[in-house]
Formats: C-alpha cells, sequence, structure tokens
C-alpha cells in the first residue's frame, strides 16, 4: 500500500510528458535528453516532410540529432519556454529549408 502513491504520481508524471519545455529537459542528464527527444522526432516523423528532412537529408544518429537540437535552443532564449516538439521543429525547418517550403506539412 506504501508504494501505490508512487505509483500514481509517475502514473500521471508520465501523461504529462508530452508537454516538457527546453528549459526542463536542459537540465536533464543527456540520455534522458536523448530518450525525450526521441520519442519527439518519432512523432514527428510522421509528418513527410521532416521524414524526408531526418531520413534523406540529416542522416544523423539520435545523439548527435539530441545535441545539435539543445545548442541550437541553447542560443535561442526565446525558445526555452516552448514546448521540445516545437524545439525541435524549429531546428528541423531551420536544418532542412527545402522540406519547411511552401505547400510542406512542417510545424509552424
Amino acid at each position: 500500500m506504501k508504494g501505490l502513491p508512487l505509483i500514481l504520481v509517475l502514473l500521471s508524471s508520465s501523461a504529462n510528458a508530452q508537454y516538457f519545455k527546453y528549459s526542463d529537459i536542459a537540465s536533464s542528464p543527456p540520455a534522458d535528453q536523448n530518450m525525450y527527444i526521441a520519442g519527439v522526432v518519432d512523432a514527428l516523423a510522421q509528418t513527410p516532410s521532416i521524414n524526408i528532412c531526418l531520413g534523406r537529408t540529416l542522416r544523423m544518429k539520435a545523439g548527435q540529432l539530441t545535441t545539435n537540437v539543445m545548442n541550437y535552443a541553447a542560443g535561442r532564449p526565446a525558445l526555452h519556454a516552448l514546448g521540445m516538439a516545437d524545439v525541435v521543429a524549429a531546428y528541423l525547418k531551420e536544418a532542412c529549408p527545402q522540406a519547411s517550403s511552401p505547400g510542406k506539412s512542417f510545424r509552424q
């Protein structure tokens, strides 16, 4: 019975995981950053233009993508209050400008 409150806290925390901001992730250990950004990228990769950007243009391992996203956002204070999906999308939009041209479905 003592473990029940902890389980409830963990379950409620995971439900809000998709809403972590850059500032939350920046203070996490690198392994957690990798896992979280990989999940964000996996969700975003359902968009054809992002999938093309990741698969054909960037072709990098998850750890390198995490490093690039975190470095990109670190120098842009306006991104620090945004959710990680928006931060990753902003990075990809700049890294693959051809994929974000008019008519493509890149996050705004």
